[in-house]
């Protein structure tokens, strides 16, 4: 733990093979180091070491889409391990199913709580808090884009008439309260939204202090936030290799709950057409 792997890795430098030249070290002490020399002027668009391997090794993203490119086996070999994982438990029925989400339900939730209280604790993630809760702009509120973007992430996030919702309604006993379990599943929806919320500016927020730069050039949207700017982030606090692993752990059930989810849905819909192929899952 002394030494941990993940500080002394290719990650958090510019020395892997895969590393370009417009590699760029986070180093607060040298905020203009490229590959270490000192120069003027950016002459191009610089990436760190974490957008690099996210960009060159993970997503391996060709040209265009004329361009077929190699096959990425890290990437199929996990598909393949991920989508192996799902039909063992799609084949072992939904009482199986809902042993496996005891477990891949709720440990998201305990990371979160872990990280939400390990994020807060650390040095800077009050400017990251601010910036997450602390601007608002209510001029917006008078912006109906704004009220219909605000719509469409409340219907993602609760997945109001989703297939996977239905389907697994139908597991529940005709006499359970629906009202109830409606207003249980809402009101921890918003709960676990701005805990993972204040977990993920508040350690933005550190690294934002660790780097000396504006919270607005440290945030990212998208893939780039779960996989480039967060991992960074862990990368400079202790242990990272700790926190790396429960965060993608939590990832992890949470793509497979989801796959498992989505699958079933469409199984169950063959099923209610086709009755009889409920004896051949295979």
């Amino acid at each position: 733990m002394r030494t941990d792997p993940l500080k002394h890795s290719s990650l958090s430098d510019c020395t892997d093979e895969t590393s370009m030249e417009e590699c760029k070290r986070k180093d607060p002490l040298s905020p203009i180091a490229f590959n270490g020399t000192c120069i003027a002027k950016v002459l191009k668009e610089m990436k760190t070491p974490f957008d690099q391997y996210f960009t060159n090794v993970i997503t391996k993203r060709s040209d265009g889409i004329d361009q077929i490119g190699e096959i990425n086996w890290p990437v199929l070999s996990t598909l393949a391990l991920m989508w192996s994982s799902v039909m063992l438990i799609l084949l072992k029925g939904y009482k199986y199913m809902g042993k496996a989400a005891y477990i891949g339900s709720t440990f998201p939730y305990i990371v979160v709580v872990i990280l939400f209280f390990r994020g807060i604790t650390l040095e800077g993630a009050s400017d990251g808090v601010y910036y997450y809760l602390g601007k608002p702009d209510l001029k917006k509120l008078l912006n109906h884009e704004t009220w219909s973007a605000a719509l469409v992430q409340v219907c993602y996030s609760l997945n109001v008439g989703y297939g996977a919702i239905i389907m697994l309604a139908s597991y529940n006993s005709r006499y359970i309260n629906c009202y109830r379990a409606a207003w249980i599943v809402i009101w921890g929806n918003v709960v676990m939204s701005v805990l993972c919320g204040i977990a993920v500016f508040a350690t933005l927020g550190y690294l934002s202090h660790h780097i000396h730069k504006p919270i607005d050039e440290v945030v990212s949207d998208g893939l780039s936030l779960a996989f480039v700017a967060y991992p960074e982030a862990l990368l400079e606090m202790p242990y990272p290799s700790v926190w790396a692993i429960c965060f993608f752990t939590m990832l992890f059930f949470l793509g497979i709950t989801t796959e498992v989810g989505f699958t079933e849905t469409i199984c169950t819909s063959i099923y209610d057409q086709w009755p009889a192929t409920r004896n051949f899952k295979w």
